[in-house]
């Protein structure tokens, strides 16, 4: 799958309460706001150099009640007047997330493969404001973010900054006219490479409120939940000792086979020349957290597993076999091989080890070993940000009233416990995150 999505679809929350990040009083002379900000930088994204031909998909919509037609003018988002409710009503004032949740599942399943390309974002400021608002929310949203996130294995990236709002915040049946640093949030729905390429792009440009280097100290934090890496570190055995016996080199001149191989490492046993053989051998290395960004939510338990397969001789003189038929799988490497410290993962094939496995007889074998992690540290550190911007309902109210400075949102801490729950009850399996594949004959 490519390294960027196929197209991004942004939901921008309708609700009233949204006024109050683009006010005036906010974007100052320039009018530049956090919205008008997201809708320029999501362009540039989808015209920058993961998308060769700069012609990436990006579509807008509001939600509420109803989800909105494609919006042509996104820029009115960035606006006080597009969150202003005319009169004789209008859909979208009410933050109904789970409303939103149902639609992006249902359209991702309808468009099948393609659906799985793209990528959701969800813009928000994730207030609940009631007890009744709280249960339907874990109820309704951890239902649908169960599905993303368990069955179909996608990545939900959370990103939070604390910004300057100035206007109307609706909180438990109150109206207040306020003046406060709160947090806007940004959902992310999509596959985890995705949603890394889009947040690195985001927080590595040149836009104040997303740019790490530019954003004020805590104004900005992510947290991704997920099931599966955006990355792979891939590796290659080394030879230890030039007596093991062990030597890398072409196995075979058949062109076929050789196109078969790819540019899979090829290596040789020949026999062990000296008597110190156990001690070399092919050795590899593996490490169990490759690529992991500080912001994964992930466990810290290593894990490793390998896979050998042998080369058919018969299916391989035969040009019109079918590819599958040509590797007939045995079993892994021997266990006693193994050696973990830390999160590094290594494997000795010595000549011992080789005599104990299922490659002791002649012949070209594919091997396979992976490393990676399992479990789930809960309460993770890296979505401990989640809980310090969370206020209760009644908090709020209380903030509001005598006029501090800043508040949270109600809803961040039920979307950390929602994701930390299902990834840690459904006994979230080994996550790989580095590989080696190598070709071995046998003599």
């Amino acid at each position: 799958m490519p390294a960027a999505p196929q197209k991004i679809n942004i939901f921008f929350d309708g609700s009233g309460g949204m006024a109050g990040y683009v006010s005036p009083k906010v974007t100052g002379d320039n009018g530049a706001n956090i919205i008008g900000d997201l809708i320029t930088g999501t362009r540039n994204f989808v015209q920058g150099s993961l998308y060769p031909e700069g012609d990436g998909q990006v579509a807008f919509r509001s939600f509420g009640e109803k989800i909105s037609a494609p919006i042509n003018t996104p820029e009115n988002y960035a606006r006080e007047a597009a969150y202003r409710c005319p009169q004789g009503g209008c859909d979208n004032q009410e933050t109904r997330t789970d409303t939103l949740m149902r639609y992006i599942n249902a359209e991702r399943k309808k468009a099948g493969d393609a659906g799985r390309g793209e990528l959701n974002v969800i813009v928000t400021d994730l207030m609940l404001d009631n007890k009744d608002a709280v249960d339907s929310f874990e109820a309704s949203v951890g239902g649908q973010l169960r599905i993303a996130i368990i069955e179909d294995n996608l990545a939900v990236g959370i990103l939070g900054i604390q910004t300057d709002f100035a206007g109307n915040i609706y909180q438990a049946g109150d109206r207040f006219d306020a003046q406060v640093r709160r947090p806007l949030i940004i959902m992310m729905i999509g596959q985890p490479k995705h949603v890394r390429a889009y947040y690195d792009y985001l927080t590595s440009s040149e836009i104040p409120p997303f740019s790490k280097a530019q954003a004020d100290q805590g104004r900005l934090d992510f947290a991704l939940f997920g099931q599966e890496p955006g990355t792979m570190d891939l590796s290659a055995p080394t030879v230890r000792g030039t007596g093991s016996g062990f030597r890398q080199t072409r196995i075979t001149d058949d062109k076929r086979l050789l196109s078969l191989f790819g540019d899979l490492p090829q290596y040789e046993y020949g026999g062990s020349e000296n008597s110190d053989a156990a001690e070399n051998g092919l050795a590899i290395r593996l490490k169990a957290d490759a690529s992991v960004a500080e912001y994964e939510v992930i466990g810290n338990d290593p894990q490793y597993s390998s896979s050998v397969w042998r080369l058919n001789a018969d299916a391989a003189n035969n040009a019109s076999c079918a590819r599958d038929a040509l590797w007939n799988g045995v079993s892994g490497l021997p266990e006693k091989g193994w050696m973990t410290q830390g999160q590094n993962v290594g494997y000795l094939l010595s000549a011992d080890m080789l005599e104990k496995s299922a490659m002791r007889g002649s012949g070209i074998y594919l091997v396979q070993a992976v490393a990676g992690q399992t479990g789930l540290m809960v309460p993770h550190k890296a979505a401990a940000w989640m809980d310090e911007w969370s206020m209760s309902s009644d908090q709020i109210a209380r903030n509001l009233q005598k006029g501090a400075p800043s508040i949270g949102t109600p809803g961040l801490a039920r979307v950390r416990a929602i994701l930390e729950r299902e990834l840690d009850t459904q006994g979230r399996k080994s996550v790989p995150r580095s590989a080696t594949h190598f070709l071995l004959k046998v003599q």
